[in-house]
């Protein structure tokens, strides 16, 4: 009994920091819209005593304010004693509360590396990372001369 009030205030804690009504507890899930399903997984996500969470592309959906506080409550999260395996194409974002990124290019890892390494792209060991790095917008979305050649877009 106790458990279950521990954990309905929980839900309403998540609930309230997601911006989600308290009546959304009770849609089925085809009643909810993308980014409202989102923010319900990252509640389910963050209810009970995990020790991983795998978050397969949780911010897209989101407006940009929603997406850092759940990024931020995952690193938190992490940070606890947590793991967290962030799968995402927002590069920018992952940046932020990330340690380590993996690349993948056509479903393979071709580098591994701490984020520290995406403060210049002389410090990342594969083209394609640099080439990611280039195409950031705080880098212009530069498409490098490489990549031109090879065809590979940017």
């Amino acid at each position: 009994r106790a458990d279950a009030r521990r954990r309905a205030e929980r839900r309403r804690e998540l609930f309230a920091r997601y911006g989600l009504d308290e009546g959304v507890a009770r849609l089925f899930p085809h009643e909810l819209s993308g980014g409202m399903a989102r923010r319900v997984l990252l509640c389910c996500a963050l209810m009970g005593n995990p020790k991983l969470i795998v978050a397969d592309e949780p911010t897209p959906g989101l407006d940009l304010d929603l997406a850092v506080r759940a990024l931020a409550d995952l690193r938190a999260f992490a940070d606890g004693g947590g793991g967290v395996m962030l799968i995402t194409h927002d590069i920018e974002l992952a940046l932020t509360v990330a340690d380590r990124v993996a690349v993948f290019r056509d479903g393979t890892v071709v580098e591994e590396t701490a984020v520290a390494s995406f403060a210049d792209p002389a410090l990342l060991a594969h083209p394609f990372s640099r080439q990611l790095w280039h195409a950031l917008p705080e880098h212009d979305f530069a498409v490098t001369d490489t990549a031109v050649e090879r065809g590979v877009p940017c």
